[in-house]
């Protein structure tokens, strides 16, 4: 158990692996919807051969993400977040470049089995990502938006011709709305000022319009017999909003709300993905998310009390050396 605290929690804990469900979820459901209602392919990879590469693509891009933040960022968490694996030590410097490394290859050598776009596609991911890493972070209104994006674009890598992309909407606004919203309850610096506000508005309302008119001129604003496959989607979206409701009425408009909010708000986007499933009639498929969301759920919980049960040996350790 000692080698598994000590060797793996800590990679674990770099690349926030528990959350990685969420990725895979985002870029399954348009691999799904796409293989019922969106017709040809650039591949001739058979449902579950897309499932198993868009898996690789979504885990990687979603690791690379998380390690590289803590690379670019590890001279600030050794002054601010000692206890973090890189500037703890738990985990070598080297050994984080070549996971960042090993997981960006890996996105990329999974996307060439879905096609020169999909490929295409996961180039433009890892660029966002490294911008966000690199750059973003440090600018609120240009962070937030890229955040979206990133999710969106993992979501597109799935099926770049197919056109149904109200779940791509739904992630994004959803990405960026709540991330906004944590960015000011958890007081994070540089704040984000009533300016990166109307930038992210006016953003979001210029990729809505696009998102509408590329599906209009694609014919792809709805999918032929399901007009009903908003309202499961719209009946989450309430319910995340009651959740929220309850944890501020719990907790207050404090740090630790936006924290939970947040948590919450990435495990709900496999909510949202089950939901557009269901409302298109794919009960069985829907499923499956549910099994993401289960993942998900146990592995935070898991490593939290990995974590718990490492502490208290360590300060065991301490007490006896």
């Amino acid at each position: 158990m000692s080698f598994i605290t000590d060797r793996i929690l800590p990679v674990l804990q770099l690349s926030r692996i528990a959350l990685v469900f969420t990725a895979i979820s985002n870029i399954w459901v348009m691999v799904i919807l796409a293989d019922a209602f969106g017709g040809s392919m650039e591949h001739g990879l058979s449902l579950t051969g897309m499932l198993a590469v868009t898996m690789g693509v979504a885990g990687g891009l979603y690791v690379f993400g998380m390690v590289l933040n803590d690379i670019l960022g590890a001279r600030h968490d050794k002054t601010f977040a000692p206890k973090r694996p890189l500037p703890s030590g738990r985990v070598s410097m080297s050994l984080a470049v070549s996971l960042a490394g090993t997981a960006g290859l890996l996105a990329l050598g999974a996307s060439v089995g879905l096609g020169g776009h999909s490929v295409f596609l996961c180039f433009v991911c890892l660029a966002l990502i490294i911008l966000y890493d690199g750059f973003g972070k440090f600018v609120p209104a240009m962070g937030l938006l890229l955040l979206g994006l990133i999710r969106a674009t993992n979501m597109m890598i799935a099926a770049p011709s197919f056109s149904f992309w109200w779940p791509i909407w739904l992630t994004l606004t959803h990405v960026i709305a709540v991330s906004a919203i944590c960015h000011r309850l958890e007081d994070k610096r540089p704040r984000l000022s009533a300016a990166g506000i109307w930038v992210l508005v006016i953003a979001w309302v210029m990729m809505t319009l696009y998102v509408l008119g590329w599906m209009g001129r694609r014919e792809g604003i709805f999918i032929e017999g399901k007009g009903w496959i908003g309202i499961l989607p719209a009946l989450a979206v309430i319910g995340y909003v009651w959740l929220t409701i309850s944890i501020v009425k719990r907790e207050g408009m404090t740090a630790k709300a936006g924290g939970l909010m947040m948590k919450w708000a990435l495990l709900w986007l496999i909510v949202y993905d089950a939901s557009w499933l269901m409302g298109a009639g794919l009960w069985e498929e829907s499923v499956l998310m549910a099994g993401l969301f289960g993942l998900a759920l146990g592995s935070m919980t898991l490593i939290r009390a990995m974590s718990r049960w490492h502490g208290q040996t360590q300060f065991q350790r301490e007490l006896s050396g």
